[in-house]
């Protein structure tokens, strides 16, 4: 699949409530800028706001991205979609006036088919509506609007899917190697066709080998191959030496080359146990790790390519070998970085579940959308070297309960149903699991305390401190 990117030349004005006449009577706020583009750290900070310290100041707003765009005849018979790989913190797709679909939350890519409304031969016009108005909604600086990058992503008739090549190290050591790639492939065509897969396995512009398989693919569906290749002394990937590899994708016909996608790998082994711990490549590794959250300082929420290098590289200069994403999936950019620098990963899903820490954040939508959420998170993350580690949560406030127990549990099982070769984990906050049985919890620690210090000093010193501290609990 041929992609592009689409972040030039977008169209962007605050909706304050009269937007529609405004722009008609050209009095809009609207003006050109190039994504990603933070439009949370244009705001003025103010004190009003109800974010508060946990914005730095910066109010939230409902923001409309505009582009017009030619779509010339040839694309008619392919298929046509973007990809955004981060709106902040709602968002609305409209092409042409009509309303195409919307993702609920912030942190995830998705995809938007645009085939439906597209104009062949003609200008067409996108508009994002990118929702951050219910305040608050996040414990730290989230940003608004486009704040990752945008893809416009056409498909031939026969293509690559979306996300549709699954690299896998079956078997790793310094002599050779067991790669599998599954490569999952569409028909946007109206009828059957004969195709072929040719698979190549590539290091530093040197084909070291390749495979080419026959695809009987029927119209309006997708069909799978599954590639297998020794590869003979191999260049590992592990922190100290993150060597990469690439694997080339080709559909062909009678008549060409219909498709080509490219994926970026690494050969490692990893396994997980409480004898040895981290083994990459069955070599025990420390983990000398930090949390990261997804801003760039003074750049905002907006993630650039170089941004996340410069820190990445950072970091690993300043000895850490390992990140946590803090706290919802990392970004594109920085995965590359990681595999990049050789910085292990591990990738978090979210900061709640179904139990608001803040009035209108994501837990008003997980139970709708977890799921989805999840598959966009492992596609992302799979042929990445550099993750081994899926947390399922940070500081679950359910976490200690049945419920909690039961939906961990089914977390678990589908990251695990979608990437059997990685761990899972969860940010666990005790005073936070406990939920209403802290009182309770806090008391019996105070009982037994105070008795303890009765016991020793002969003196009622105990109960004067379980008084004072169920008086604080109780104001």
């Amino acid at each position: 699949m041929i992609r592009r990117n689409f972040n030039d030349n977008w169209r962007v004005m605050k909706d304050n409530g009269n937007s529609a006449m405004a722009a008609y009577m050209g009095q809009t706020n609207e003006k050109t800028v190039h994504l990603p583009y933070d439009a949370m750290i244009h705001e003025e900070r103010t004190s009003d706001t109800p974010n508060g310290a946990q914005t730095g100041f910066y109010p939230g707003g409902r923001y409309i991205y505009q582009k017009t765009f030619e779509v010339p005849e040839e694309w008619e018979g392919k298929e046509v979609c973007l990809e955004f790989e981060g709106v902040y913190q709602k968002a609305e797709i409209f092409l042409n006036g009509a309303y195409v679909t919307k993702n609920l939350y912030g942190y995830s890519n998705f995809y938007v088919k645009l085939n439906d409304w597209i104009n062949y031969g003609a200008e067409n016009t996108l508009k994002v509506v990118a929702d951050n108005s219910m305040m608050p909604n996040s414990r730290w600086y989230t940003g608004s609007g486009i704040y990752r990058n945008v893809k416009l992503i056409i498909g031939n008739r026969i293509h690559t899917s979306l996300d549709g090549v699954k690299i896998r190290t079956v078997d790793a050591s310094k002599e050779s190697a067991l790669v599998e790639v599954e490569t999952h492939v569409d028909s946007f065509s109206k009828v059957r066709e004969k195709v072929h897969v040719r698979v190549r396995i590539v290091r530093n512009g040197n084909c070291i080998c390749e495979e080419r398989q026959m695809l009987i693919i029927c119209p309006n569906s997708t069909e799978m191959t599954l590639h297998r290749f020794c590869i003979s002394n191999p260049e590992l990937w592990d922190c100290d030496t993150p060597n990469l590899y690439q694997c080339e994708i080709e559909i062909e016909s009678d008549e060409g080359i219909l498709d080509t996608t490219r994926e970026i790998f690494g050969i490692r082994t990893l396994t997980i146990d409480s004898k040895y711990g981290v083994r990459i490549n069955g070599k025990t590794v420390k983990l000398r790790g930090t949390c990261i959250h997804h801003d760039n300082g003074i750049l905002g929420a907006s993630t650039f390519e170089k941004a996340e290098e410069r820190r990445c590289r950072q970091l690993k200069e300043a000895g850490f070998n390992s990140i946590r994403s803090s706290h919802h999936p990392l970004s594109k950019a920085m995965l590359d970085a990681c595999d990049k620098f050789g910085v292990l990963v591990m990738d978090e899903l979210s900061d709640m579940w179904n139990i608001h820490k803040n009035p209108y954040d994501f837990a008003s939508d997980f139970p709708e959308c977890w799921e989805e959420v999840v598959e966009r998170m492992v596609a992302k993350d799979y042929n990445h070297p550099c993750v081994i580690l899926y947390s399922v949560g940070n500081e679950i406030q359910e976490a200690g309960s049945e419920a909690g127990a039961w939906w961990n549990r089914r977390l678990c099982n589908k990251f695990h149903q979608l990437d059997s070769e990685r761990y899972t984990t969860n940010g666990l906050n005790g005073l936070m699991a406990a939920g209403h049985r802290l009182r309770q919890i806090m008391k019996d620690v105070s009982v037994n305390f105070a008795a303890k210090k009765d016991s020793e000093h002969g003196s009622s010193e105990g109960s004067n401190a379980l008084h004072s501290f169920m008086s604080l609990m109780a104001g």
